[in-house]
Parts: structure tokens; sequence; C-alpha cells
């Protein structure tokens, strides 16, 4: 299996059938699992990809791009599904959360944002802001969230709870359906970059 340019994140479909690839070229690449042959190429970013998420049914593909976007793809055509946009830098990380009726996506704009698939509207945006009149960060609905860059994210099998890993060296662990900081894992001498 052969990818072009650096490699930088893959997945394998829940069934074990198919692998998916991307990297530091914006496309990404399917193989057979048991063949090795080449299935399709997905086309669509603009800039390179840093992480790939199958739902659990493997049907649809999660692509998180340096492009600001995440890419919702027909995992068997490869036809573009749904392109979600509003991270204001590159996107680190993404999860699909059971039934592929959520995403969680991390960005090193320092924010995880929480997404609804079945329309494509943003539940959550999960950050703290600097409040220029109040010369201070403001953090909206909870009170707690990355100090930095944001380097990953997952989500439990039930679709309860998100984390994420952070520059600032924590882990944040978040109630997805209220949008809010419920704890953070501190204790890492380093950015946490895979969670």
């Amino acid at each position: 299996l052969v990818h072009p340019g650096r490699v930088l994140a893959c997945a394998v479909s829940a069934d074990g059938s198919r692998i998916v690839a991307a990297g530091s070229n914006p496309a990404i690449r399917s193989w057979d699992a048991a063949s090795g042959r080449e299935l399709q190429t997905f086309v669509g970013h603009t800039a390179g990809v840093n992480a790939l998420a199958f739902s659990s049914d493997g049907e649809l593909l999660a692509s998180a791009s340096s492009d600001r976007r995440l890419r919702l793809w027909d995992a068997h055509s490869g036809e573009s599904r749904a392109i979600l946009a509003g991270h204001t830098a590159a996107l680190t990380d993404c999860a699909l959360g059971p039934g592929a009726r959520v995403a969680v996506t991390a960005s090193l704009d320092g924010s995880v944002r929480i997404w609804d698939l079945a329309d494509g509207s943003v539940r959550h945006v999960l950050a703290r802001t600097w409040r220029e009149k109040d010369e201070g960060w403001f953090v909206s609905a909870n009170d707690q969230g990355h100090w930095s860059a944001v380097q990953c994210c997952a989500i439990s099998p039930d679709g309860r709870w998100a984390a994420s890993g952070s520059s600032d060296q924590t882990v944040v662990v978040w109630d997805v359906e209220a949008g809010v900081a419920v704890r953070v894992l501190a204790g890492h001498d380093a950015a946490v970059n895979a969670c």
C-alpha cells in the first residue's frame, strides 16, 4: 500500500475490510485490506489531512484537514456527503459518535467542536476566548477548557463523553449533550498528542 507524501493518518473499517490513509497530500486513499487493491481516492481537501475516522457501521468516513474543514464521505463510493467549517486553524483530529449522529473535532485554534451530523450544525464550541474589552480569557458555557492548541479528541462508544488533549498538557473530559467540561486531567509534562 503506497500513499504519496508523508502519511499522517490511517483508519481501518470496523469489519476490517478497508484501510484508508492520508497525509501531507490532500487526497485520501482506500484499499481492500485482504488483497491490497486500491479501491478509490477521495478528493476534495485543499491541504493535508491530519486525521481519519470510520463510522461504526463503516458507511461513513470523516477526514480532518489543515484546510480547517471536516469532510464526511460515503466510505464506499468516495462521494462527499458534507463539509463542516467553522474552525479558524487546522484541524488536528476527529471522531465519530455511535450511529454517526455526532462528530467531534480538535483544532490548532484551541477549540473542540461538537457537530450534529443530521444537519451539519455546531452543537457546541468548547473553547476559551480572549475578550479584548475585559483584557482576559472568557469561557462560555463551561468553566474549563484548553489554553492552547487542541491536538486530539475521542468519543466514548455510547456517545456520552468526549475527551480532548492539548499542548497545554491536559486532557479535558466533556459531556457531549450539555457541552460542558466535567473533568480536567493533568499530570503530563509535555503536549498531549493522542487520546
